[in-house]
């Protein structure tokens, strides 16, 4: 297509059109050019403050839950800890001597035997779960948590 400078000076008039025209198109052309891009970028920028705010919100119920979790494992490892403390400090059977009681020379095997209230003694007791095992199960499942976080 011809330009219209072009087309009316062929036809023998001879005056142009002003240049300004064309500037005040491409200058409009432009600024349409430019809000539409602020409009596209503040879109971006509403959708991604959007997803952030979801984000922090998901953040912050992990954190709650971790927390609930973390206090459930240290409320029930307390109480196993003190059941484990009151099965301790129960009388041992008649049957056990106490220190005084006990002759300070050392067993036929050559071993001390157990004294009353001793962590060994609560060991050997067949309802009361072992020392390493007590640690065993432990070790476990703190590893356990380890893996899940």
């Amino acid at each position: 297509m011809e330009s219209p400078v072009a087309s009316s000076s062929r036809l023998g008039a001879p005056h142009l059109f002003p240049s300004s025209l064309n500037d005040r198109d491409s200058r409009r052309r432009e600024e349409d050019l430019v809000y539409l891009f602020e409009a596209e970028e503040e879109r971006i920028t509403n959708l991604l403050s959007r997803k952030l705010e979801k984000l922090k919100e998901e953040k912050i119920e992990l954190e709650n839950l971790l927390e609930a979790e973390n206090e459930a494992h240290v409320n029930r490892l307390s109480r196993e800890l003190t059941a484990l403390r009151a099965a301790q400090a129960q009388p041992q059977p008649a049957s056990q001597t106490t220190d005084e009681d006990r002759p300070r020379s050392s067993t036929a095997a050559g071993k001390r035997p157990a004294t009353n209230g001793s962590i060994n003694a609560t060991a050997n007791t067949p309802n009361l779960p072992s020392q390493n095992l007590m640690l065993e199960a432990m070790r476990r499942e703190n590893q356990e948590l380890r893996n899940r976080l």
